[in-house]
């Protein structure tokens, strides 16, 4: 599912679906752009994506097509927490519902990062 480096997105377009089960969890892109580079260590290891969100569990690299137009969209401050705190709560219960020795599927990655 995940697009190719050279591939266009379209906000909110999904970038990412994950699996547990007969369960699923979509990522959306969160602006328009390029896909620059996708990292393959999620693919191999999906836990990266809950134990380090913020460092190594990052899904892919996109190039803006209009920054200026879509991040007057962006929730900041109090919507922003808000917002996180939803979105926490989304894959809290997306997770809650398996047995803990069931494990994260990701699709293969087919592409190769810059």
């Amino acid at each position: 599912m995940l697009k190719e480096p050279g591939s266009r997105l379209t906000r909110g377009e999904k970038l990412l679906k994950i699996s547990l089960g007969d369960k699923r969890l979509a990522v959306v892109s969160p602006l328009s752009g390029m896909v620059t580079c996708l990292n393959h260590a999620i693919g191999e290891d999906p836990s990266i994506l809950h134990d380090d969100p913020y460092g190594k569990g990052w899904i892919c690299s996109i190039r803006p097509s209009d920054w200026m137009a879509e991040v007057t969209g962006f929730a900041v401050a109090e919507g922003a927490t808000d917002w996180l705190r939803k979105e926490l709560e989304r894959i809290r219960d997306f997770r809650r519902v398996l047995p803990a020795e069931q494990e994260m599927k990701l699709p293969p990655f087919i592409c190769r990062t810059e």
